[in-house]
């Protein structure tokens, strides 16, 4: 079960010298005395370029054809089993090819069609390396791809191996490569196309001349993926030359290795050169023998003396011995632990509403990529109403709903548009979903977006999903045409893991990225038969003024835009245009589409009637769809019947779009992007102001909505209760309706609906949104004592989440907005001294305390403190070692221990612990824990964190170290979930406990038994003595 391998690089065949020939013919013996000696048969020759010097010449490569083919007769090699890719010396130098990459960029080798026309001037100087191939042999039974890439299979005793040849130097120019080469996506793209028309091989190894490290860095990791992944060429090896030298590199990972070999002769040193002198001494080549069976890679290593002789190489690697033999395995896993158990999935899943399209037609090419399992994320892109969002829905129906196309367990719908939440809210949502409530949303309110990525991957491994993220511009830098920086994270871990899941992203704008598993649909319009089948089966008949040439004009016209057309079609079905009046009235200009879309628009907006017209004018400013009886319920000057009549009317027009509730399996209805867009440009947000009021009583109690829209401060007197949900579409609805002072007034009143309720990542979000979207100035922001209010909690609550940045840049805004000796400076201090504590800058928080201090007492101004400066301070001064002044602080609180706060006792044990009071520090953190753990608000959670992280370090300064690790656990596991951004507090009693020689690990159940133990401890007499004092 193996197969053998000679592996040569680097000859530089020159002109015809005869010191060189006879290393040469050295070369040939020695390589029959090593196979002999090994018993082995050898399977092929593999050349990784450079075979001959300086571009060649017809006489040089004459001579290395020569060469080759006494080397394969005499080590009894087939030609059909020759291997040669092409070096950077095997081809000249060319002016024209360096001022045409020069003039390229990397997004050039896109697309195909480009490619096709550049290789016309990169492959003209190939000719004659590619006849000196076909008078070798090589190109026997290869399949050729893009860009002189080749797949070669060879039959062996074990089966076919297959090789993939590929060509990394066609945009060598000279001294500049490194780190500047390409090998391009269609030359990968090409092979992958032609290695899924073949049989499956037993082994698969990539050739190239350059190593990886002098790629173009935009192409390197898509090289490596398209070479490694297992949909893509799948190959496990990697035989290279360029660096005249040897070396063999494994990288290991979850998945498995991947090896690179490395051989070369190579040039003389530069003296020897400019005399004309070849390389005699250090000539390396390598035997490689692949045993299957025993998952071994045997190497043998030979190098040449200074008399040109081959002898064992013993200088590359010491474990090669004597005898340069290695003996490697060929496949290494590192064992993982399950990020989570697998959760069986439900029957139907909603997170959003997928789109419906009844008359589909057209995208073939387009759904057979999408199918593709070589692409783990597909892009869709193109401008609005190109059909982005309905390819994606058709995709999802074809293939996810169960029958006989079903290929993906789940199919999942996310819908990012316009003013989102953040896409970790929308991930943690999602799981939500597909776990049926195990993973709630609730339980995972604080997670980090780190270790929602996890889960989120543990279930893409477990299962096979599809997850369509419809509209994610918001998650896309136009200029980089890549993805943000928050979204980044959830891309690279689909697209690094191993997995059969399916990610497709919707986006107006474009969206690149190199890796293989990754492609981008840029959609087109339909074309003329496309269009045609869709207008047969709206029941359109295609005769005298609709004629199949008025259609297939009309296509021309608008460049097959898909929205376009179905409203076009709409109108001729309502009998209000036709196919040759359309093409009358646009011309035969050149014109853009959106713009002649908002034209035409406009004329059927005029042709609707007004309950028509006021639907649109309602559903238009709702973010997510809204059900028949929702509808109903907002337009109460209109008869249900009615309604429902101009539902069907206008999403026959094309206007509404419809959606299926996967749960309830109902129907929703949603304006297309482009009518709101048309709505806004249309209606100023003062004129559409009575129909937002409307909709959200939806949401909200309608007397909240009346004086929301009337007389905020009449907000007061009104009592009403509000889910958390609707909260979050209220304010999202006015986000999305341009109302942005009604959905900030929400926030600030009704702020702990979301906050207290667990829905913390959702609060930060809107709230980050608002503050983003609306100038502080215009809004009196932090001139209002509710908007500064509001302001303190965001940044105090983004610093507990780990959101550093964003923190520090409201702080600054904050600072910069108010004027010194103000109600307004004071709020600032009492936070910005909050931040300096927790920061660590202990000198600079009690300064800030202390002015904050003299400021309120001056202005008598409780009100605007946010934060109690007197306790900051305190907190300051013990973490800055003054102890003894911050106890006095903590106990002058109180009259006795028995009546004091679980942060006071938590806080004098702190300051005990600094002392080395320990035994006192104990007692005061199982009061202040035995409190804590009574809460189940935010605030108590956080402080659990800090209690079991004291008692960890307060055991562990009494050599408890086992009781100390179970309380580091619980307290990484509760600021895990709660408070993120505080988990760097817990590095420090982590590597005291890696220094200790307890390495047991312990489980959360099992720590949740030490603190069981440690609660039920009582205190001495002495002790309880010692806490009434």
């Amino acid at each position: 079960m193996s197969f053998s391998i000679v592996h040569l690089s680097d000859l530089h065949i020159g002109k015809d010298d005869p010191v060189f020939t006879r290393t040469l013919n050295n070369l040939i013996e020695d390589i029959k005395d090593t196979t002999k000696k090994q018993d082995l048969r050898l399977d092929a020759i593999a050349f990784t370029g450079d075979i001959v010097e300086k571009g060649g010449t017809d006489k040089t490569f004459e001579i290395a054809n020569e060469f080759i083919n006494r080397l394969l007769s005499e080590v009894n090699v087939p030609k059909e089993n020759l291997l040669i890719v092409p070096g950077n010396h095997d081809i000249p130098r060319r002016l024209a090819v360096s001022t045409l990459l020069e003039k390229l960029a990397h997004e050039d080798f896109t697309y195909k069609d480009k490619c096709d026309e550049y290789w016309e001037s990169f492959g003209a100087r190939y000719k004659l390396f590619n006849d000196f191939l076909t008078k070798t042999g090589c190109l026997e039974n290869a399949y050729k791809g893009m860009f002189g890439g080749l797949i070669k299979d060879i039959s062996t005793d074990i089966g076919s191996i297959r090789f993939f040849l590929l060509n990394s130097s066609w945009s060598t120019t000279g001294d500049k490569d490194f780190e500047n080469l390409y090998l391009g996506r269609w030359q990968l793209e090409s092979l992958v196309e032609i290695k899924n028309k073949l049989p499956k091989a037993e082994y698969n190894i990539a050739l190239s001349h350059h190593p990886l490290e002098w790629l173009n860095k935009d192409e390197r990791e898509m090289i490596l993926n398209y070479i490694k992944d297992k949909n893509l060429l799948s190959a496990e090896t990697l035989l290279h030359g360029h660096i005249h030298d040897g070396a063999i590199d494994i990288s290991t990972n979850p998945d498995g290795s991947f090896v690179s070999l490395v051989s070369g002769i190579g040039f003389p040193n530069a003296l020897d050169r400019e005399k004309g002198q070849p390389k005699i001494s250090q000539c390396r080549y390598a035997v490689y023998n692949f045993d299957l069976k025993s998952q071994l890679l045997n190497v043998w290593l030979r190098i040449t003396r200074e008399d040109g002789n081959f002898v064992n190489d013993t200088m590359l690697y010491k474990a090669g011995g004597e005898n340069g033999h290695l003996s490697i395995p060929i496949k290494q896993y590192v064992k993982t632990e399950t990020i989570a158990n697998k959760v069986p999935l439900p029957s139907n899943v909603k997170v959003d509403a997928v789109p419906f399209l009844t008359d589909w037609v057209g995208r073939s090419d387009e759904l057979i990529t999408l199918l593709n399992p070589s692409y783990k994320v597909v892009a869709i892109t193109g401008v609005g109403g190109q059909g982005k969002t309905w390819l994606a829905a058709e995709f999802s129906r074809r293939h996810s709903r169960g029958g006989v196309n079903a290929y993906f367990d789940l199919g999942v719908w996310v819908d990012c548009r316009e003013l989102p939440v953040s896409i970790h809210t929308k991930i943690i949502e999602l799981l939500d979903a597909i776990t049926g409530g195990q993973e709630s949303e609730i339980l995972f309110r604080d997670e980090t977006q780190e270790d929602t990525v996890k889960r989120f991957m543990s279930h893409i491994q477990n299962h096979k999903l599809l997850i369509v993220f419809d509209n994610i511009d918001a998650y896309v830098n136009e200029e980089s045409e890549t993805v943000t920086n928050e979204f980044k994270p959830i891309l690279d871990a689909i697209l690094n893991g191993e997995h059969n899941s399916k990610i497709i992203l919707t986006s107006r704008k474009p969206i690149n990225d190199s890796r293989g598993a990754f492609r981008q649909i840029n959609l087109p319009g339909l074309s003329s038969d496309e269009v045609i089948e869709y207008f047969t089966r709206r029941n359109i008949e295609l005769v005298g003024d609709n004629d199949r040439k008025y259609c297939q004009k009309l296509v021309k016209l608008t460049n097959g835009h898909p929205y376009w057309l179905g409203l076009i079609a709409g109108q001729i079905l309502a009998r209000k245009d036709t196919l040759k009046h359309c093409i009358s009235n646009f011309g035969d200009g050149e014109t853009t589409t959106r713009g002649s879309i908002k034209e035409y628009f406009d004329t059927i907006w005029g042709q609707l009637n007004k309950d028509s017209k006021k639907l649109l004018r309602h559903i238009g400013e709702v973010p997510r769809p809204l059900t028949d009886n929702q509808i109903k319920r907002v337009i109460t000057d209109i008869s249900s019947t009615k309604t429902g009549q101009a539902i069907r009317k206008l999403e026959k027009l094309g206007l509404l779009r419809r959606h299926e509730d996967s749960i309830l399996h109902t129907w929703e209805y949603q304006v297309h992007p482009l009518v709101r867009e048309f709505l806004h440009e249309s209606y100023s947000p003062s004129a559409q102001r009575k129909y937002v009021s409307r909709v959200l009583c939806i949401f909200l109690h309608p007397s909240l909505v009346e004086k929301l829209f009337s007389n905020t401060e009449a907000l007061d007197k009104i009592n009403v209760s509000m889910s958390a949900n609707n909260l979050a579409d209220s304010i999202e609805t006015c986000l999305n309706s341009r109302n942005y002072k009604e959905g900030l007034e929400l926030l600030e009143r009704y702020r702990a609906v979301l906050y207290d309720s667990g829905y913390h990542h959702k609060f930060c979000s809107l709230a980050c949104q608002i503050l983003d979207l609306v100038k502080w100035e215009e809004f009196r922001l932090v001139d209002r004592n509710r908007g500064a209010k509001l302001l303190s909690i965001v940044i105090e609550k983004l610093w507990l989440v780990g959101d550093n940045k964003r923190c520090v840049e409201y702080l600054d805004h904050f600072s910069m907005s108010v004027e010194p000796d103000t109600n307004q400076y004071l709020g600032y201090l009492s936070l910005a001294a909050w931040i300096e504590w927790q920061q660590g800058k202990f000198v600079e928080s009690i300064i800030t305390a202390d002015e904050c201090k003299v400021l309120a007492k001056k202005l008598n101004s409780a009100a605007w403190v946010f934060n109690d400066p007197f306790y900051t301070r305190a907190l300051a001064l013990r973490d800055s070692g003054d102890n003894e002044e911050a106890v006095k602080f903590f106990k002058g609180r109180n009259k006795s221990t028995n009546n004091m706060s679980s942060s006071d006792l938590g806080n004098i044990a702190r300051c005990y612990y600094n002392l080395g009071r320990h035994e006192e520090a104990e007692e005061f953190l199982r009061q202040s824990l035995v409190q804590l753990l009574k809460g189940n608000d935010y605030i108590s959670k956080m402080n659990c964190g800090y209690a079991y992280l004291w008692i960890a370090e307060n055991l562990f300064s009494q050599k408890r170290v086992f009781e100390a690790k179970a309380f580091l656990v619980l307290a990484k596991d509760i600021w895990n979930t709660y408070c993120p951004g505080l988990l760097p507090k817990t590095k420090y009693v982590e590597e005291k406990l890696l220094q200790t020689d307890y390495d047991e690990p312990i489980t959360l159940l099992e720590a949740h038994e030490w603190e069981k133990r440690f609660l039920e401890v009582q205190p001495s007499l002495l002790m309880s003595a010692k806490l009434r004092k």
